[in-house]
């Protein structure tokens, strides 16, 4: 995550949070941008994409490994998303 997406989620948790502790907040005391949300909707749509990928990649091994009366293709699935799973934890 580069500098700029974390400022723009740090902006927006800060807006979050002075709207839970003001009930009426006027849109004028807004202490985001537009571009704030531009660059964390980007961020979610990308890290989407990625799933994306990695849920494609796992079905294709899925398949790839798939033997015969040993493991259904669900199980090898499984396998795999809880491996990648695993990964993303550690980073």
């Amino acid at each position: 995550m580069t500098t700029e997406q974390k400022e723009a989620i740090d902006r927006l948790k800060e807006l979050v949070e002075l709207r839970k502790s003001k009930n009426k907040i006027k849109y004028d005391n807004c202490i985001c941008a537009t571009s704030d949300v531009d660059i964390v909707l980007n961020l979610i749509k990308k890290q989407e994409n990625e799933l994306k990928k990695k849920d494609k990649i796992i079905d294709e091994l899925a398949k790839a490994f798939k033997q015969d009366d040993v493991r259904s293709v669900e199980e090898i699935k499984q396998f795999y998303e809880r491996k990648v799973e695993d990964d993303n934890s550690k980073e």
